[in-house]
């Protein structure tokens, strides 16, 4: 399942940078860059969230973002491409 195969870079790569691309639900194609030790399940907030949704700080802005697993095209996390079709 693409879910776990994610959190298991995730939780294997804490301390590193990761760089996700995903596709924004405009269509748009987003590069994400988040270190996964801010990596946080999207859950406390009052409401049950989507078990493949993952919600990080990036890196460059140092906000609060999220993505969808289904959306996530490539993780690249020392110089190794994981690619998601």
């Amino acid at each position: 399942m693409k879910t776990d195969q994610i959190r298991a870079i995730l939780d294997a790569n804490h301390g590193r940078q990761v760089s996700v691309k995903f596709t924004k639900k405009s269509g748009e194609i987003r590069t994400l860059k988040f270190r996964p030790d801010d990596y946080l399940p999207t859950k406390g907030i009052g409401r049950k969230s989507p078990e493949d949704m993952f919600t990080v700080v990036d890196a460059e802005i140092r906000q609060w973002r999220s993505f969808k697993v289904e959306q996530v095209i490539s993780i690249v996390v020392n110089s190794c491409t994981h690619e998601f079709h």
